[in-house]
């Protein structure tokens, strides 16, 4: 027992709520002195006035006949506060018995200035500050900075109740002045309310409309004849909309004999690994073909390092040069570029003019299942991976020189199709080039269209290939292409950074792979890696806004692709969280085409993500084509993202997602939808996901259809992704 009175100040608010069950509030050591209940009894309250009250009465019963308390009212904006007693009294019978009475009288009604009742509490010189209330001030700025202002200019702990809440930003902020305060904060059961365990998302289809490229969906295939592309068993019923064939093995791929070069991924062999047929253009015909079949588009990789591969004789000396070696045959992007045509050199422009020959229609401006070109892939890796025929690390010269030419040669044949380029492999090529020798004087040079210096190599490249389009009376480069494997690390069970791309699923690997895709939108969120220690200086990375902004000023109207990306987990929720995120953003941030490169055998929650876009009915149920507004209350812990259809108006799509351990609830609301819907069917992946018969794919578990109300309070499960469909009655 105190040697002194304490002293309880009560300022409550009272608002609508369910019953509750108070255990008692945790308190810290030592003992507070005086402590006021600070109640409002504003008209918001009503529906949770008995609550309330009985909440202040349990409370008050509760403490010592040593301890002083009182009761401090909130009325309406010209009274007075008023109180229970002029100063606060001790806890005896008595006084219980008179806290009961004054509590019987006090009603809801009117509006209440909370702040000033705060103010009579803190006059009071209190220890403790109990703060009961629904907040319904915040959006009120004059209103709302008043009381962080007194919470802030007084050394006194606040403790308050999310109890009567109904929206997730007054929670945070009763959360919030209680953490600054020193207090803490709790729910309608008494124990610690933790905000990140509630999110509010907001869905506005009328608002930051933005049509979704289908070309985001794509994948880097594996497989010929008849498991090409994407017939192949662990992707045949994912809906997929694009299959890229692209990587090293395309770097030095002969078109006429279908030979080519494995690189430094297995001993720089020379062999038939893309086809086995000598036919000209088997190793794209049969992926090509699945595509035009299922109505897809295909991304075919042009070689323009020099040279391709003379045969299939296996490993070859990697430090040979090229020229001189019977291994290599030169490659042109035309005959007319070669200054000693051979019967046995290769062509680039008879390479499309065969893809023309025999898929006509995909190689026109219009065509619902296109055919694309690349430029390679990764030049800036070309000294590494590829040094059996370019052993020279290449240049800014060197590269904007091939792509223009390559490009010119593309368009001649096929005006109506697509280039994309440079397929830059990640950070520093963005940069300069992985350090080609002209990056630094090239990099500080003054880009003529803009008056400032370019900056990086990805900047240089479209002011060039943009000056040369304008030359040339056509546009080059139609869309940016860049590789993202994110260099971001977590600790692993032994306390080693790990990169996220690795399959591991070490907790703290777990946690920094499920961010990861922040560092593709988020300028507050900055990644552990050396990107951000060495490079960025420990500012964001942004990835996606840095590059559109990159086209803006270089080359406006050319597209965004990220032909090869992963995040690694494949066999792991937190991959296929990863994955549903990454693709949302690419809906979000404008990309154009997108292809994710499979790193291992086993990526079943990855392609369980992508059916959580593109088929989760099984039915082709499918995220719509048109981004709009999606405005979330804890980015940290979630994302989401929200679609509209252009061909089937009224329909609403979203994807959620709970980055965390623990279940999530979330208050969705819609603004202007202009449509009443009838139910939302839900579906989710999560790590208990039942997966296809042959184990490739994890499948949504189809959660059921419920009434609208369920948006009030939907219950994200830990580390899961949710795809919920609103419906209508036509």
């Amino acid at each position: 027992m105190l040697s002194r009175a304490t002293t309880f100040i009560l300022a409550f608010q009272l608002v609508a709520g369910a019953s509750l069950s108070f255990g008692a509030v945790p308190t810290s050591e030592p003992m507070p002195n005086k402590v006021v209940f600070v109640l409002q009894h504003s008209g918001s309250m009503l529906d949770g006035m008995f609550d309330a009250k009985a909440l202040v009465q349990n409370e008050i019963a509760k403490l010592q006949q040593s301890q002083l308390f009182d009761i401090v009212l909130s009325e309406d904006l010209e009274t007075k506060p008023s109180s229970l007693f002029p100063t606060p009294r001790d806890a005896t019978p008595r006084h219980r018995v008179e806290a009961q009475k004054f509590l019987d009288q006090v009603g809801a009604e009117g509006a209440h200035d909370t702040a000033l009742a705060l103010a009579t509490a803190y006059s009071l010189q209190p220890d403790l500050i109990w703060f009961i209330s629904n907040a319904n001030f915040v959006g009120d700025e004059p209103a709302q900075m008043s009381v962080e202002q007194l919470v802030n200019a007084h050394h006194v702990r606040v403790n308050t109740t999310v109890a009567y809440c109904n929206s997730h930003v007054r929670k945070e902020f009763l959360f919030n002045i209680a953490k600054w305060s020193g207090g803490k904060c709790v729910d309608a059961q008494g124990t610690i309310y933790n905000p990140a365990s509630e999110v509010t998302f907001t869905i506005d289809p009328t608002e930051s409309k933005l049509p979704i490229s289908r070309y985001i969906y794509g994948i880097n295939p594996s497989g010929g004849g008849a498991n090409a592309g994407l017939n192949s068993p662990a992707y045949s019923e994912l809906n997929l909309t694009l299959a890229r064939l692209g990587g090293n093995r395309w770097t030095a791929y002969n078109w006429k004999t279908n030979a080519s070069n494995a690189g430094n991924d297995y001993r720089f062999s020379n062999d038939n690994y893309l086809d086995r047929s000598i036919a000209p253009g088997d190793a794209v015909k049969a992926v090509l073909t699945d595509a035009f079949s299922r109505g897809t588009a295909a991304i075919v990789t042009i070689p323009t390092n020099g040279y391709v591969s003379a045969d299939e004789s296996g490993p070859v000396p990697p430090h040979a040069l090229p020229a001189n070696s019977p291994y290599f045959v030169p490659e042109y992007p035309s005959a007319s570029d070669d200054p000693s045509p051979a019967p046995d050199h290769v062509y680039q422009d008879q390479f499309v003019a065969w893809v023309k020959e025999n898929f006509a229609e995909s190689l026109t401006a219009k065509s619902s299942h296109p055919i694309f070109f690349m430029l390679d892939n990764e030049p800036d890796l070309w000294s590494g991976t590829h040094p059996e025929v370019h052993p020279a690390r290449p240049t800014y010269a060197e590269i904007v020189e091939k792509s223009i030419a390559y490009a010119k040669a593309i368009k001649r044949v096929a005006p109506e199709t697509s280039v994309f380029g440079p397929a830059s492999y990640g950070w520093n090529g963005f940069l300069t080039l992985q350090g080609a020798k002209d990056s630094s004087a090239d990099n500080f040079s003054i880009n003529p269209a803009t008056g400032r210096r370019y900056g990086d190599f990805l900047s240089y490249y479209l002011a060039k290939m943009n000056l040369a389009g304008q030359t040339a009376g056509m546009r080059l480069l139609d869309a940016l292409d860049v590789h993202w494997y994110p260099e971001a690390t977590g600790l692993n069970a032994s306390g080693v950074a790990m990169r996220i791309t690795a399959a591991d699923a070490s907790p703290g690997v777990v946690a920094a792979r499920m961010s990861a895709p922040r560092s593709l939108w988020d300028s507050s969120y900055v990644e552990t890696s050396w990107i951000t220690k060495n490079s960025t200086r420990g500012k964001a990375i942004a990835l996606l806004p840095r590059l559109n902004a990159e086209i803006a000023d270089n080359y406006p109207g050319t597209k965004l692709s990220i032909s090869e990306y992963n995040f690694g987990g494949g066999s792991d929720i937190s991959g296929g969280v990863a994955e549903a995120d990454v693709l949302g953003l690419f809906g979000k941030y404008n990309v154009y085409a997108a292809a994710e490169w499979p790193s291992s055998k086993n990526e079943r929650f990855i392609l369980g993500a992508m059916r959580m876009f593109r088929n989760f009915d099984g039915k082709a149920g499918a995220f719509g084509d048109t981004s709009v507004r999606a405005v979330n209350s804890n980015p940290a812990d979630t994302s989401i993202y929200a679609s509209t259809d252009s061909i089937r108006p009224g329909r609403l799509v979203m994807v959620a997602i709970n980055r965390t351990s623990a279940p999530i609830t979330a208050t969705i609301t819609l603004q202007n939808a202009g449509i009443t819907y009838d139910s939302l069917t839900a579906y989710q992946l999560t790590s208990g996901s039942a997966a296809t018969s042959d184990g490739a794919c994890e499948l949504p578990t189809l959660m059921g259809t419920f009434s609208m109300a369920a948006l009030n309070s939907y219950t994200l499960p830990g580390q899961s992704v949710s795809t919920l469909v609103l419906n209508r009655t036509p």
